[in-house]
């Protein structure tokens, strides 16, 4: 699978091709991705225990890029998360109640069925595009697509950027750059 980077503004505009970023096949669905900041220095709060971890991770900048999906490579991502979340909570309900009813083979269920959420989860991960947010380059990496959704993405990119080089030879602009201009041009 392949690497996309993709500039924060061609989210906004919904400027992604009509191409299924899992399978390469045209796109009929959309995918709703939050991609997340991850800072380096968070992991230093796993000494102080899980909770604290987690409420910095919580708390860090997202932004959601709608990512488009072929309808089979849509429905089998929701029936993975579905039976990842239908794990979780028969996990929830068995552990409770062997709790309270004081039942440990009601217990051990409930933690079996915790491990087969968090495989499914992993499978989920796996199988899936990932996204995330890089501040400093103002752009989003997908992670986890197919190699021609990232064609199909990197020459609407060079379309686009020659677009704004012509604009800009024809207008004169000072200083070579107009703000609606990509930062950098598109990298083979």
């Amino acid at each position: 699978m392949a690497r996309v980077w993709i500039p924060i503004v061609s989210t906004e505009l919904d400027a992604l091709p009509a191409v299924c970023a899992r399978t390469g096949e045209p796109a009929d669905r959309f995918l709703a991705l939050s991609a997340k900041a991850r800072a380096g220095w968070t992991w230093w709060l796993l000494p102080l225990g899980v909770l604290p971890f987690l409420v910095v991770r919580h708390f860090a900048p997202e932004v959601t890029v709608l990512v488009p999906l072929a309808s089979g490579a849509g429905r089998r991502f929701e029936r993975l998360r579905f039976a990842g979340q239908l794990a979780l909570v028969e996990a929830i309900v068995l552990a409770g109640a062997g709790l309270l009813g004081g039942s440990r083979d009601v217990l051990l269920a409930g933690i079996t069925f915790l491990g087969a959420a968090g495989l499914v989860r992993t499978l989920e991960v796996a199988h899936s595009v990932r996204a995330t947010l890089d501040l400093s380059a103002r752009g989003i990496l997908l992670t986890g697509v197919h190699p021609a959704f990232r064609d199909e993405f990197e020459g609407l990119q060079r379309a686009a950027w020659a677009h704004a080089t012509s604009l800009m030879d024809r207008t004169g602009a000072a200083g070579g750059r107009c703000p609606a201009m990509p930062t950098h041009p598109p990298q083979r």
